[in-house]
């Protein structure tokens, strides 16, 4: 990619940021589904051998990609086992697997949080970390494995992957070297500022992903200081289908910020 591309890659990929940071919920939300849309039409264009969902919850991009790409072997991860069982006997009905697991940079059983908001367990979340604005909050132990020990040979195919992981980002990266170094594109959730004890913040994410082939192409914005980005591997962001999506996604944005009423 040339160094033209690689400035319009990262002038778009902030612009969209401060686009967010500008504006209210509801238009916040609007980018983020476009987010997910472009997430979608680009993973079903690269053709992965390999579609990961990691902090799954109800797999809603398993599901998806399950139906864009039925040659694909597609497989969700869902740590936290309350959640895996309200959700495990529907989703038998997809082509897909869904495993009750943490993605770990070691195996075996550790302790995932579930924090609390008001004395109430927040169950929809919940984190190998623990989280810095709840110290109470229930504790349980859950399966935990390497992502390329678990994938084994399959680590090596390309790959696409969604991570909500609720700061747990550096733990799967450290167990998923081979894994990232064949992914193409990587939906993931980031923070700018600390909310679980000793989490990677956007930035170290950046770098180490980088280390990897993987760059930021687009974000949206969740809350001051949480987002998600979307990442591709170099040598596909300069892909006329790439920058035709993220024309696509830009207008898309700034067509429905207009048409929102002031406020």
């Amino acid at each position: 990619m040339s160094a033209s591309q690689a400035a319009i890659s990262v002038q778009g990929y902030w612009l969209e940021g401060i686009l967010g940071e500008r504006s209210d919920r509801a238009t916040r939300r609007l980018i983020t589904r476009h987010l997910e849309r472009t997430a979608f039409e680009l993973g079903k264009w690269v053709e992965p051998h390999l579609v990961l969902e990691i902090g799954a919850r109800q797999a809603t991009f398993s599901q998806t990609m399950s139906r864009y790409l039925p040659k694909a072997r597609v497989i969700a991860f869902e740590a936290n086992p309350e959640v895996h069982a309200t959700h495990a006997p529907r989703l038998r009905q997809f082509r897909f697997e869904y495993h009750n697991l943490a993605i770990a940079k070691q195996f075996g059983r550790l302790p995932f949080k579930v924090p609390t908001r008001d004395g109430v367990p927040m169950k929809g979340l919940g984190s190998l970390m623990s989280n810095r604005q709840s110290t109470d909050g229930d504790i349980v132990e859950v399966d935990a494995v390497r992502l390329d020990d678990f994938l084994g040979e399959a680590a090596d195919l390309p790959n696409i992957a969604w991570i909500d992981v609720e700061g747990a980002i550096g733990e799967v990266i450290a167990g998923a070297a081979r894994t990232l170094s064949a992914c193409r594109l990587a939906y993931i959730e980031l923070e700018t500022r600390r909310i679980w004890e000793n989490q990677l913040l956007d930035k170290d994410v950046f770098s180490t992903l980088e280390e990897f082939g993987l760059v930021p192409l687009l974000r949206d914005v969740q809350t001051p200081t949480q987002f998600n980005a979307l990442f591709a591997r170099l040598g596909v962001v300069s892909e006329p289908f790439f920058r035709d999506a993220v024309i696509r996604y830009s207008s898309a944005i700034r067509r429905d910020f207009l048409s929102l009423p002031s406020t």
